[in-house]
């Protein structure tokens, strides 16, 4: 795989031109196909059996969607995450769950992948076969994975959106003759724009940031409230706001990015807390030493693993700590386990407090484990 990242607005002039150099007959766009979804499965099925729309959209909002994942039926009839309430309404329609299960997961539509673009040395009909999108764009009749296994190569042409805004910032600041041209757009980028020559201890930089239209991973309504929220007055403070703006912890009334400003506002909130949980100043201490950029939240994976890996904490090694990283990144409530078990099990092992290791597992661990 080959990644390029590129202007939104310049993507389709860059395939063009990888069709002019490779040749038409050797690129293709990469297709994606859609799959029938558990609610999805349910609608369609009460339509053919003549079970009215509002009984079906009741049956839908039984399906428990965890963290953006929609449950598979299966898992709604069987072991631990069955629902006994949709159980119960199932066998109200003789034949409804198995046309469910049936319908469940089946290709239903095809379209064009976001940024793949396929490369052949020679021409991919002696490959794969190519077929038309419905907006009559010619792609893989595979999708991806099948169309790397039969040997293509894929180019990701992702497009980026900030790229565009930094061009027309340029552009915006030559006409006002803000900046001066420099023979090019990279010497001119790189004399005014580049991360390297902005003043970063600038108080005027960071207090037009609420004024900006558009900020790179700040233009959602949600990011747009947490930069609101934190005040950031460092890149380390945009970096934490960016990345506890997307964890979304379980029982817990205080999100992170509330905490966050909490902590930041007053060092002493983070120390009270930290009291209230039975923390010695020792052990205060060690948690400040990989914490204090983000006032005492773990705003990474790597603070995780550090953390993890500290001689007074669990003592884990790389191989370790990484197992943990997966286990929160992938969301898996039986990796998680796994790995809880055995960060109080080498915690304990070197003869950390069980009060210390509940502190990191259950409070600094828990907000990633919400990782959207």
């Amino acid at each position: 795989m080959i990644d390029n990242d590129s202007e939104a607005s310049k993507k389709q002039a860059i395939i063009a031109k990888m069709k002019e150099y490779f040749g038409e007959d050797k690129v293709l766009n990469v297709a994606t196909f859609s799959k029938i979804s558990s609610k999805t499965a349910i609608e369609r099925v009460c339509r053919g059996m003549n079970i009215s729309t509002d009984t079906a959209g009741y049956l839908k909002s039984l399906i428990p969607v965890n963290r953006g994942k929609v449950q598979k039926i299966k898992d709604c009839f069987e072991g631990s995450t069955k629902v006994p309430a949709l159980i119960k309404e199932f066998e109200k329609y003789e034949g409804l769950k198995e046309a469910c299960l049936a319908l469940e997961g089946l290709h239903a539509g095809r379209g064009i992948h976001a940024a793949g673009v396929t490369v052949c040395n020679e021409p991919y009909i002696n490959y794969i076969a190519a077929m038309r999108s419905p907006e009559g764009i010619m792609t893989t009749c595979y999708d991806l994975w099948d169309s790397e296994e039969a040997s293509l190569i894929k180019f990701d042409m992702l497009s980026i959106n900030a790229a565009d805004k930094i061009h027309k910032t340029m552009d915006l600041l030559l006409e006002n003759k803000k900046i001066t041209w420099e023979g090019s757009l990279k010497a001119t980028y790189y004399k005014w724009i580049h991360p390297k020559v902005l003043e970063y201890n600038n108080p005027d930089m960071w207090k037009i940031i609420p004024d900006v239209y558009s900020i790179f991973q700040f233009d959602t309504a949600i990011s747009v409230k947490a930069l609101q929220a934190t005040h950031p007055q460092s890149v380390m403070d945009l970096s934490a706001a960016n990345s506890l703006l997307r964890l979304m912890p379980e029982d817990t009334t205080e999100t992170p990015i509330d905490k966050y400003v909490r902590y930041k506002n007053n060092h002493n909130e983070w120390i009270n807390d930290t009291k209230k949980y039975g923390l010695t100043d020792e052990e205060r201490n060690i948690l400040w030493e990989y914490l204090a950029d983000a006032y005492g939240l773990a705003d990474s994976q790597e603070k995780i693993m550090r953390l993890s890996m500290d001689k007074s904490v669990s003592g884990y090694g790389l191989k370790e700590s990484n197992k943990l990283r997966k286990s929160i990144a992938k969301k898996d409530p039986q990796l998680q386990a796994e790995a809880e078990e055995l960060f109080f099990t080498k915690g304990r092992e070197i003869g950390t407090r069980e009060q210390f290791l509940d502190y990191i597992w259950n409070v600094v661990f828990s907000m990633s484990k919400g990782y959207s």
